[in-house]
């Protein structure tokens, strides 16, 4: 097992493990998991779901934990990137300060705004279009992306009694509720408890907004492999909310 997965059980050793919450990056999961340790105070670590950090991927958990449900916020993968590089670029700052790995300095030495890495996603120049799949995985906030936790749709439909609770980011107070709920904690605490932080100055969707639609377009087709597990996880909120 990683080092990095030992520590991570070893801190959450007391928690639930009938239920799970995957912090997929820059999908509100530094508040939540604060949201977490409150909680914990509240009814007792026992009762809190296990918060699996950033390098878990699913078949990982489900393998060691074969009943667990796992919850899970989830973001539009091209906002997601975008909020990735832009916390990656500043280190994680002013909350965190997590130096650049080589990888990462190397891809920001070629890179100074997610436009330049979109565009080169999906560029005609073979340099520019080496240099931004060297990025994606260099950068660790883009390299933790939906395929490396849930690899296809198909494999979420194999794992489909595994997955809990799944919230678009715009809906993460509600996420904080239900989770209270299934903890049998008063759904009210989230709204006294709850706090988002290591939020970005610049907008994600702004960034988008300024985009070239036609260039945005190809950059969703690049990036399909992606798209298709997030509409898969889409469907699944919305039939959670819908019943």
């Amino acid at each position: 097992m990683k080092k990095s997965h030992e520590k991570n059980l070893r801190l959450q050793s007391a928690r639930s493990k009938a239920d799970c919450f995957l912090h997929v990056p820059k999908t509100g999961g530094s508040g939540i998991g604060q949201f977490f340790g409150k909680l914990s105070k509240e009814i007792g670590r026992e009762r809190v779901p296990t918060k699996f950090n950033h390098p878990w991927m699913a078949e990982e958990i489900v393998k060691l934990f074969p009943e667990i449900k796992i919850h899970l916020v989830i973001r539009d993968p091209i906002e997601r990137i975008v909020s990735g590089f832009l916390s990656r670029m500043r280190m994680g700052r002013p909350r965190r300060n997590h130096i650049w790995s080589t990888e990462e300095a190397v891809a920001y030495a070629f890179f100074s705004d997610p436009q330049q890495l979109l565009a080169a996603l999906v560029s005609d120049d073979e340099r520019q279009k080496s240099a931004a799949l060297f990025a994606f995985k260099g950068i660790r906030h883009l390299k933790w992306n939906y395929v490396y936790y849930f690899q296809s749709p198909d494999y979420l439909d194999q794992i489909g009694k595994n997955v809990g609770i799944v919230r678009e980011i715009d809906d993460t107070l509600s996420f904080v509720r239900e989770i209270c709920a299934l903890c049998g904690a008063d759904p009210a605490i989230a709204e006294s408890t709850y706090a988002k932080v290591h939020v970005s100055k610049v907008s994600s969707r702004s960034v988008t907004e300024q985009m070239d639609q036609a260039e945005l377009a190809r950059v969703r087709e690049a990036l399909e492999p992606e798209y298709a597990i997030y509409r898969r996880l889409q469907a699944i909120a919305q039939r959670q909310t819908a019943s």
